[in-house]
């Protein structure tokens, strides 16, 4: 077999290990397999580590823009940022899965850029206000201002409120420091969260640990960060704390990290070779397309949606609390991913997430009541977090351990890089041009038209597979000095892969 075929063929044998006897898993046994991995030292120490790296990103996740805001940058501005962040992760994801992979164990690396994401995490708190009288840390969250109209957008009922203005000169440094900070901020703790993740996957890999599981925990963090988020802004009437919070976090994960093994994971050689043959893959291509659609949206909704809800009235507490009411659906679905996929496939859940895109997309631009927008959050459960469970999922099925890092990179470049970079950049050109509510419309048909396409084009390659498999004649095959019968196709479907087993027809 050659060297793309052991990594395809390895992987699906995996899953189809109780497709032979025609057996899938008992819940009873499921849940003894749950309490195993939970009781487990060393898998422990793996769902430690993802609850404080997904806390301290997202107790800052919601409140990025609105700190903007506050500090006197525009819509315009937070375009930029998200933009230019966008762009590097297009190629930094990538390096660091590759050298981390052609090095084997890349424990250091892991543990120095956690580090220098904790200092950069503080370093927003040293970013200098354009508003004029107001600190960075002590601004009125109540009294935004929009530098593009230099006066302050103040509440009705605020009729004692003072009137705040933007400074051009204060907005020039504003803008540059900004930028210099949390571009680097977000790219090292990209590339951070992807080597950690790549560890696990290693992980499963090598032992057959159940990913979802040990993902589920950092879901579990995140619905406790964005609800602590946003009370943290409304106690302390600033954003300084959640910095100091999630440079904390930071900084006792990578503490956390010095016990990791990755003495396993072996140095690859001819990686490029192999990433390439891997990329000639029908199934491999569509996947990356569909991911990078997924980016898209989430790039639009991320950079946009927060600063969307606060112009309707919202306030830092909803703001928090978008993403606390999505993360118990994304918790039980992601403890249910390894037990969904060998019903359904993969392909079959990333496509029902961008469904999910499109209906919240499609919702918040009919919405006028901003609590309203706590019900279509539920759907980023499927649409954010699922998609990034099962396509991490997908990638351990696809590819060796030899090279997850790297397309564990690969997977950032096109979600967080390429597509999220998109849609940031894309948004702000549909929202000057069509206004808010109809961007918003606009994506949501493009994202049901993907989901469309991707069922179109995967469902097309199964069944041109299949006619292959029946077409194809008989081989004799000699192995371990005993001769047997096995057709081509069976060798061609170990050799080229498949989403699932569920997907192709008894013989």
């Amino acid at each position: 077999m050659n060297e793309a075929g052991k990594v395809m063929g390895n992987g699906s044998e995996r899953i189809v290990k109780d497709e032979k006897t025609g057996e899938q898993e008992s819940p009873k046994e499921g849940f003894r397999r749950f309490i195993k991995d939970l009781t487990s030292p060393r898998l422990l120490l793996y769902k430690i580590i993802y609850f404080l790296n997904l806390a301290a990103i997202v107790i800052l996740w919601p409140q990025f823009t609105v700190h903007q805001a506050a500090l006197g940058l525009s819509i315009a501005h937070t375009g930029i940022f998200s933009t230019v962040e966008s762009s590097f992760n297009i190629f930094t994801p990538f390096l660091g899965g590759f050298v981390a992979d052609k090095i084997g164990n890349y424990k250091i690396i892991l543990i120095l850029s956690s580090v220098l994401t904790s200092v950069l995490a503080f370093l927003h708190t040293l970013v200098p206000s354009a508003t004029v009288s107001l600190a960075a840390n002590t601004t009125d969250i109540a009294n935004i201002t929009d530098p593009l109209s230099t006066t302050t957008a103040a509440p009705a009922n605020a009729t004692s409120s003072p009137k705040l203005e933007v400074d051009p000169e204060l907005l020039t440094i504003t803008f540059w420091t900004y930028l210099a900070i949390r571009v680097s901020h977000g790219v090292l703790n990209t590339v951070s969260f992807t080597l950690f993740d790549a560890a696990v996957m290693a992980e499963v890999q090598e032992k057959g640990t159940d990913y979802g599981f040990q993902r589920a925990w950092g879901t579990l963090a995140a619905a406790v960060a964005s609800f602590l988020s946003g009370y943290l802004v409304q106690a302390t009437g600033g954003y300084s704390m959640i910095f100091y919070v999630s440079a904390a976090l930071q900084l006792l994960s990578a503490g956390l990290m010095l016990f990791l093994s990755l003495d396993f994971k072996p140095p690859a050689t001819a990686l490029t070779r192999l990433i390439l043959r891997l990329f000639a893959n029908a199934e491999v291509i569509m996947f990356f397309i569909a991911i990078l659609a997924a980016g898209v949206f989430f790039g639009f909704l991320e950079t946009f949606m927060y600063r969307y809800i606060f112009s309707l009235g919202g306030d830092n507490r909803l703001l928090g609390l978008t993403v606390t009411v999505g993360t118990p659906f994304e918790f039980i679905l992601n403890l249910l991913a390894s037990f969904l996929v060998p019903y359904t496939g993969h392909a079959s859940i990333i496509m029902f997430g961008l469904l999910g895109h499109a209906i919240r997309l499609l919702g918040f631009s009919y919405l006028e009541n901003p609590w309203w927008v706590l019900g279509l959050e539920v759907l980023e459960s499927i649409s954010n977090g699922l998609i990034s469970t099962v396509g991490i999922m997908y990638c351990t099925v696809l590819f060796s351990l030899e090279s997850i890092a790297s397309f564990r990179g690969i997977f950032v470049v096109v979600y967080y890089g390429v597509g999220r970079s998109i849609g940031a950049a894309s948004g702000s050109w549909l929202q000057d041009a069509f206004g808010e509510r109809e961007s918003y419309r606009i994506l949501a048909w493009v994202a049901f038209a993907s989901s469309f396409l991707y069922a179109a084009s995967f469902y097309s390659l199964k069944r041109w597979r299949t006619w292959r498999r029946e077409a194809k004649t008989p081989e004799v095959v000699v192995h371990d000095d005993k001769v047997s019968t096995i057709s081509h196709s069976d060798l061609q479907r170990k050799n080229s892969g498949i989403d699932n087993p569920s997907w192709v027809p008894e013989e």
